[in-house]
């Protein structure tokens, strides 16, 4: 063999040889079999202002309590959507918003709307509830229905000093009123409440009345006969008003009335009939011109003994007619003591409903500016609760148009 001949030698293998050529073996096909698929969808991409508009439609708080969680950005809108209106009814609701309150102090900012819910033990954490009273700066409605803390004087006196010493400005506040002066110093310090709601009250005020600096701003009130009279008095900006908590007879309408009728556009009461004399109409409260404003009348009446007389045929309406009778919107809500093994109109649904079509037919047709009567019926032992809810108007032909109407879709004193 020639000195200048190569001499050829196998190459030495390396170890991990085979599995590296089986790797691009591998990749080869996978590269070969993708061609050949078609092309893959790509995961969807919402622009960022689309997916917040989303968020603002949700209505479940678990959700919106997961979406706070994904990123910073979420957080921060779902955490307005989230602690806009907060509700508490039990304790570990109240001690689960102060942790994430005292955890996150913005968070209180974000609270407009705040309801309390006395479920018989909230005394036990009304440290921190007054506490969570104190973060809330932005409240613009306020509902405590402490029944608990109401009925303790001193528990009741504690609340009071909490909420004089808020920083918050309302315009909506519900609650209990005591005997406790501290209540008019709390109003005092909100000037811009607009609506008022009293759930009960125990009037013993030193000098039986707000003073005429208290509440200048009030249009909306919910409470009774007795503490309109005898602590709010005088009619201030009231444009709606509720006193169906207690039932009232005709000279207790009457001095309503004559303090704040003339102002009215929404008047909601129940009557007190007493089961020896006829029951009036519902439209009765018109006559004489007492709310020349009145736009919305919700009327509640307990049936017992001389119902018929609502449905009298021959009713006079002749008041309907009169021009100043503005009434566009008619909330008849009934609650009837029947006797269902007799043979009478009156005691089945359909009698009741033939009578209040033709009774509705009458009232529509002697005032034009009404263009809606709800006839609803509750039921007398299950605490007045919705049974039936029926709309009458009349078509552009002057036909009875008859409508069923779920609970919901009745109209509310306070929305017209």
């Amino acid at each position: 063999m020639s000195s200048t001949q190569r001499v050829l030698r196998p190459r030495k293998q390396q170890p991990n040889a085979p599995a590296k050529s089986g790797e691009r073996t591998q990749r080869k096909r996978l590269r070969r079999h993708a061609t050949q698929l078609p092309d893959t969808p790509q995961p969807l991409k919402l622009p960022v202002e689309l997916l917040l508009l989303i968020l603002k439609e949700v209505d479940s708080l678990a959700t919106l309590a997961r979406a706070s969680r994904v990123c910073r950005m979420f957080q921060n809108e779902a955490e307005h959507l989230l602690y806009r209106e907060v509700t508490v009814r039990r304790v570990p609701d109240v001690r689960s918003l102060h942790r994430a309150l005292t955890k996150v102090p913005r968070r209180a900012s974000l609270v407009y709307i705040f309801h309390a819910i006395d479920n018989g033990r909230m005394s036990m954490v009304l440290d921190l509830l007054n506490a969570i009273l104190l973060m809330l700066n932005n409240l613009k409605d306020l509902d405590l229905d402490l029944t608990t803390c109401f009925e303790k004087p001193e528990l009741h006196h504690k609340v009071l000093q909490t909420l004089s010493n808020c920083a918050f400005r309302l315009e909506s506040y519900s609650g209990y009123v005591g005997s406790d002066g501290e209540f008019v110093r709390f109003l005092k310090r909100q000037p811009g409440i607009e609506s008022l709601g009293i759930k009960d009250a125990v009037l013993d005020f030193p000098d039986q009345s707000f003073p005429q600096d208290v509440l200048p701003r009030l249009k909306f009130l919910q409470t009774d006969y007795d503490f309109f009279l005898s602590i709010v008095r005088h009619p201030r900006m009231i444009t709606h008003l509720d006193l169906s908590s207690w039932p009232m007879d005709d000279h207790e309408v009457d001095n309503i009335l004559q303090v704040v009728g003339g102002q009215l556009v929404s008047f909601k009461y129940a009557k007190d009939s007493d089961p020896e004399f006829p029951v009036g109409q519902p439209s009765h409260v018109l006559r004489g011109g007492a709310l020349p404003r009145l736009k919305f009348l919700d009327v509640g009446d307990f049936m017992e003994n001389g119902h018929k007389s609502c449905f009298d045929l021959q009713a006079d309406l002749e008041y309907m007619t009169d021009p100043t009778v503005a009434l566009e919107r008619l909330v008849w809500s009934t609650v009837w003591e029947t006797y269902p093994h007799r043979d009478g109109a009156f005691d089945e649904l359909n009698g009741r409903l033939a009578f209040a079509r033709i009774w509705a037919d009458r009232v529509l047709r002697a005032r034009r500016s009404l263009r809606e009567i709800y006839y609803i019926e509750r039921d007398l032992i299950y605490n007045e609760a919705f049974e039936t809810g029926v709309l009458f108007t009349l078509s552009a032909d002057g036909t009875l148009l008859q409508q069923d109407r779920k609970e919901q879709e009745i109209p509310v004193w306070s929305d017209v």
